[in-house]
């Protein structure tokens, strides 16, 4: 069965559970939609070990936004429980790329409340959490060491 539907060659759309929402998937032209299939799958049935390393980048996110900007604007509760974080992110689109190899790597546009002129980015290659942070369009396709030389990069790389 099809997880992406009204699939026209480039944008579909797939249920993404950890939020209970639909989401638009976005697929390059070189990639195979039987790839795109497996980052959806991958996306539908997150581990918990790869959910909560997203929570703990995205707070940290959150916490580096207050100490830059002190309270304006930022109404989540300081010392907030790993999970609750994910009731101020709300979903955008999943982007799934050219493949470089066999492995599930795609990365996220997201909205959060913390952040709401750039958004946040989540990038997830081979089940690690490679990217955290503002909305650059990162490519999940990055060498590991570019994902830690970035400061701005709220995950903790392995």
């Amino acid at each position: 069965m099809a997880l992406i539907r009204k699939f026209d060659g480039e944008e579909g759309v797939i249920d993404f559970p950890l939020f209970s929402e639909e989401i638009v998937v976005f697929v390059s032209e070189a990639a195979p939609l039987e790839y795109a299939e497996r980052c959806a799958a991958y996306l539908a049935n997150l581990p918990d070990s790869v959910i909560d390393k997203l929570c703990e980048g995205s707070i940290r996110y959150c916490e580096s936004m207050r100490q830059h900007f002190g309270q304006m604007g930022i109404s989540i509760p300081e010392n907030i429980p790993l999970r609750d974080i994910l009731k101020y992110i709300q979903p955008g689109s999943l982007i799934v790329e050219e493949p470089e190899d066999d492995t599930v790597a795609f990365h996220l546009s997201m909205n959060c409340d913390w952040e709401e002129e750039h958004g946040m980015e989540w990038c997830i290659r081979d089940g690690q959490v490679l990217y955290v942070g503002s909305f650059d369009d990162v490519s999940p396709w990055e060498s590991k060491e570019y994902f830690k030389n970035d400061s701005w990069n709220y995950a903790v790389i392995d």
